[in-house]
């Protein structure tokens, strides 16, 4: 893995792969977050288990993630898509983008929720007429005062919309 030291600070910073093999119409997901590819990096102490990231030791980080989305907002296909295709592709027009961090600690003894948004998938004005659909991105990033064991994971849905190209969507945690 490749590895990252500035002024003292020590993070990991992981690239989305958006993993939607087993159902991409899934109300809620988890991307399959990648280190050495890209920009993406590991050092200081932190791993990555079970697609979490895990805090080497007690102390004040930044975390942060974005997920990028490209979503098709017409009203349909012509004459040729099929009665169930059409009628998921509207349920995924009108369906709000949302995409969360979440920290389990033993601390707390469960999961919690440490950032979330959520923003309308299509914008008022009519569809675009390119076919490209729209782009919208959520980023979050605030600084949390983490225990040594804190394992951080993120949760996204339309994950079949969503951009997984370098420096589009990424989650990564450093220490201040």
């Amino acid at each position: 893995m490749e590895g990252w030291r500035d002024g003292g600070m020590e993070g990991w910073r992981l690239r989305g792969r958006g993993s939607c093999e087993d159902d991409c119409e899934s109300p809620r997901g988890r991307l399959q977050w990648r280190s050495g590819q890209g920009q993406a990096f590991a050092q200081g102490g932190f791993l990555v288990a079970d697609n979490r990231i895990v805090v080497p030791q007690t102390g004040l980080y930044f975390v942060y993630s974005q997920a990028s989305f490209r979503v098709p907002c017409g009203d349909g296909g012509g004459e040729e898509e099929e009665e169930e295709e059409e009628a998921a592709a509207r349920r995924r027009r009108h369906a709000p983008l949302s995409h969360r961090i979440w920290r389990y600690s033993d601390s707390l003894g469960r999961k919690a929720s440490l950032m979330n948004a959520v923003r309308s998938a299509c914008q008022s004005g009519g569809a675009r007429e390119d076919g490209q659909g729209w782009y919208n991105a959520i980023y979050l990033g605030a600084a949390f005062q983490l225990q040594r064991g804190d394992t951080l994971w993120t949760e996204t849905n339309q994950l079949a919309a969503l951009e997984t190209e370098d420096g589009r969507t990424f989650f990564g945690v450093f220490a201040l």
